[in-house]
């Protein structure tokens, strides 16, 4: 009989048992999120002249195998004629990250295209059927009135790419005369529930006011059902630019970003759909906390990165 050496059972229960404590870690909204290292970006701009050396901003983390895979927004000028496109940096420990050498993984579109302007707000990365599927917000024409914002994805079999977009793109689009005319992509995860996938995103009544959280489920990542059809799961009233989501345990806690930063909270849903208002969110930082990632555990402790002075940084949640 072939027996299993003794450190061989051992080393692979613990590991199977750091898997389910850190499955089960809780996030506790009293502690407080610390910029760390304090007064140093994460992820910088790249070097004058390059495709990011304006801004890299609105981070989302996928993680896999222990390996943490930073999606980014970056601008290239600050001219008439900008570009923002999406990139990638990879980190071994949350701290450490490496831009990736074929950025930007995801450009703009074709002149005249949905995303012909700008392709940007990575988000809901999730494996499926051997294909990785990343979201991403496109915009047709640069800021004007008239301007279209609308959801696509763009389909890989690596997480470094090549990122191929979908024919089928915008997936979901803004719908004329109601709650979300625009749609963007926030910082979330893709959840899986019931058999379907379900997303969280930005609607937009007007351009960047009177918005809120929608929710959209599909069955094939591809087609997807307004589950927020009249109305946002959260009141425009509360004015939610962005909500960090994740999944703790069996319920979901969203971090939000409304136009009043002082106003952020912990938001918490055991369905995606019904949500509860909770305590503020505590934050020491060098400097003005923008647009929050999906928070992410790195050795059983929470991380989130975010923007900062067109920069990202990182914060762990711990005592003050």
């Amino acid at each position: 009989m072939n027996r299993i050496p003794l450190i061989i059972i051992v080393l692979l229960l613990c590991a199977t048992t750091l898997c389910a404590q850190e499955g089960n870690v809780k996030l506790n909204v009293k502690k407080t999120w610390i910029e760390t290292p304090m007064g140093k970006p994460v992820i910088d701009r790249g070097s004058d002249g390059s495709w990011d050396f304006t801004a890299v901003d609105n981070p989302y983390v996928f993680v896999e195998n222990s390996r943490y895979y930073c999606f980014f927004e970056a601008q290239d000028t600050k001219e008439s004629n900008w570009h923002e496109r999406i990139g990638l940096a990879i980190s071994e420990d949350g701290v450490h990250w490496q831009k990736q050498a074929n950025n930007p993984i995801v450009d703009v579109g074709v002149s005249g295209s949905w995303d012909g302007a700008v392709a940007k707000l990575p988000a809901a990365v999730i494996k499926h059927d051997s294909r990785y599927y990343l979201f991403y917000s496109g915009r047709d024409v640069h800021d004007t009135e008239m301007t279209s914002k609308n959801i696509g994805v763009v389909i890989a079999t690596e997480l470094t790419g090549q990122w191929i977009k979908s024919a089928r793109n915008p997936l979901l689009q803004g719908r004329e005369d109601k709650w979300d005319t625009h749609v963007t992509t926030m910082p979330t995860n893709i959840f899986k529930r019931d058999d379907r996938f379900w997303l969280g995103y930005r609607g937009m009544q007007g351009l960047y006011f009177k918005q809120g959280l929608g929710v959209a489920s599909s069955d094939n990542l591809l087609e997807w059902q307004r589950e927020t059809d009249e109305s946002p799961a959260i009141s425009i009233k509360e004015e939610i630019a962005s909500m960090a989501i994740a999944k703790v345990g069996n319920a979901y806690i969203g971090i939000s970003q409304p136009l009043k930063i002082e106003n952020r909270r912990y938001w918490n849903s055991a369905d995606l759909l019904n949500w509860t208002k909770g305590s503020p969110v505590l934050f020491k930082s060098s400097g003005k906390v923008d647009t929050i990632s999906n928070p992410f555990l790195v050795r059983g402790q929470w991380n989130v990165l975010y923007e900062q002075d067109d920069r990202i940084y990182r914060a762990v949640l711990s005592d003050n």
